[in-house]
């Protein structure tokens, strides 16, 4: 195919798949891909179609999956269309009316990706050179489709073998998959001679009436501190190539390149395995463990296997290689963890309150549009103390406290009245000051134990409660995946059996209370 990596010959049949909703007549695209399939592989057999109903939709909805069988120069017209921003279906299908949001190249064409970080990988067992179209965002009518009917979103995930649920930019989406048309697959090892010299010896398993003459294997060579090699060889009509390397080799990237199609393949960066150690150990017993409760009553009993060292071996010839790389890579694996810990903001603090207090009243200060303050000890004291501590007036703050854990207690600041209606008049007092909302977590005990503090996406996560940070040692941090963790705790606060509002809380305890 002139002006693109695909050479005409490399492919002879195509798999196009497509998941599409029907909805009000139309057959909005969920998802498509088309799969060229290498020229020694014969077209594989039809499949029937399978369908869904949706009938949340309106009761109107239903979705496709088809997978058309079709010639590669059928494959990548189609692809074109779509590539012209307009989706449509294949072969008896294409008169169907369809719809999809509007697409955007990932390259631009007529490049591919050679890669492994796309999800999909097709029927062909083999590396893969690929083209994406995405939309912007998640199709509305799709992101519906998916809350509606979460059963449906494993349905077209599982047709795919994807998941959607990971992987959310794949809805509205349409690829184009080129597996590696020259050879089945790639195989590196590494080679040491008598004199013990190291190389990497690669070997390539040609396709059917393919040749590897005139590949270029590209051989770099990582060491802790960069790139200490590159080296390039040509492949003759033997598939087979020696690279040899200057002493002892600690990493390797491979790259595959053809000189009329670009990039085939890429192994990224990895060493060789050249000792294994193995132990064994027998189960020579098993220990019952008895957790005593009141009254000494068993409330729990589980049994643990006692393990012995039974043998040990080696495997591969002992290794002394030079202590400097290991210690470099060992400093800069010490580093990325510290790195990570500052990324997630681990925070210790001991013996400094005012030092934690300042830190929580700057993640307060820097919000934008939301805090939620969720601790189970929250009072007036809190209230002043971090509530108030947005900069912006726009800010609404949402606390979750706690009845039985302090707000049916003695207030701290003022005796004589219990801590929720102190915490009610105060609220009252700062309306016109801020946004803020408080909810109470009723029963015996708190529906959440933990502390948490959003600040708009991010979550905050501590054990120790805001007004004890500090004064006992204590660590915050930040959540690596916060919108779960959001969707937890907002369905709690909408959990109306369990949560109330204050002002309804303390009304209700009030008249509930004895004269």
């Amino acid at each position: 195919m002139p002006g693109t990596p695909i050479v005409d010959g490399d492919y002879k049949h195509a798999v196009v798949q497509v998941i599409c909703l029907l909805h009000e007549g139309t057959y909005n695209l969920v998802f498509a891909s088309a799969e060229l399939l290498p020229a020694e592989l014969p077209a594989p057999p039809e499949e029937a179609l399978l369908t869904a109903e949706a009938p949340r939709l309106n009761g109107k909805g239903r979705l496709f999956f088809r997978r058309y069988v079709t010639t590669a120069a059928e494959a990548l017209a189609w692809y074109a269309t779509c590539r012209g921003g307009r989706f449509t279906m294949l072969q008896g299908d294409a008169v169907r009316p369809t719809a999809n949001e509007p697409l955007f190249e990932e390259p631009s064409w007529p490049q591919l990706i050679t890669g492994s970080k796309f999800p999909l990988t097709g029927d062909v067992a083999s590396s893969v050179r690929a083209h994406h179209l995405y939309p912007a965002a998640v199709p509305a009518l799709l992101e519906k489709l998916f809350k509606f009917h979460p059963e449906l979103q494993q349905w077209c995930s599982d047709r795919i073998f994807a998941s959607f649920m990971r992987y959310p930019e794949l809805a509205g989406s349409v690829h184009l998959l080129a597996p590696n048309p020259l050879f089945r697959s790639l195989t590196v090892r590494l080679h040491v001679a008598d004199d013990k010299s190291e190389s990497t010896a690669i070997e390539i398993t040609p396709r059917a009436g393919m040749t590897v003459d005139g590949l270029e294997a590209v051989v770099i060579e990582h060491r802790p501190t960069g790139i200490g090699a590159y080296q390039v060889q040509t492949f003759g009509a033997n598939p087979f190539v020696l690279v040899r390397h200057q002493g002892m080799v600690e990493e390797v990237e491979i790259l595959i390149r053809c000189p009329e199609r670009g990039l085939l393949e890429r192994q990224e960066p990895s060493g060789f395995i050249r000792r294994i150690s193995m132990e064994m150990s027998l189960t020579s017993a098993r220990k019952k463990v008895t957790v005593p409760g009141r009254g000494g009553a068993a409330v729990d009993e589980y049994e643990v296997p006692i393990s012995e060292p039974a043998s040990s071996s080696t495997l591969g010839d002992p290794v002394q290689p030079s202590e400097i790389p290991a210690l470099l890579r060992t400093r800069e694996r010490e580093r990325i963890r510290d790195d990570e810990a500052k990324r997630l903001g681990q925070k210790w603090f001991h013996g400094s309150k005012a030092e934690a207090t300042e830190f929580v009243r700057s993640l307060i200060r820097a919000a934008r549009e939301r805090v939620w303050i969720v601790d189970p000890y929250f009072a007036t004291a809190e209230l002043f103390s971090f509530a108030l501590a947005t900069s912006r007036q726009s800010v609404e703050v949402v606390i979750l406290t706690g009845a039985s854990t302090i707000l049916t207690k003695e207030d701290t600041v003022d005796a004589t009245v219990e801590a929720g209606d102190m915490l009610l008049q105060n609220l009252q007092v700062q309306a016109g000051k801020a946004h803020i909302e408080i909810f109470v977590m009723t029963g015996e005990l708190p529906t959440v134990h933990d502390r948490f503090l959003v600040i708009d996406n991010a979550v905050w996560f501590t054990g120790n409660s805001l007004n004890q940070l500090g004064e006992r040692a204590g660590m915050m941090i930040s959540v690596p995946a916060p919108l779960e963790v959001i969707a937890k705790l907002g369905a709690i606060m909408q959990d109306t059996q369990r949560t109330k509002p204050l002002d309804a809380w303390v009304a209700a305890r009030k008249a509930n209370r004895q004269p």
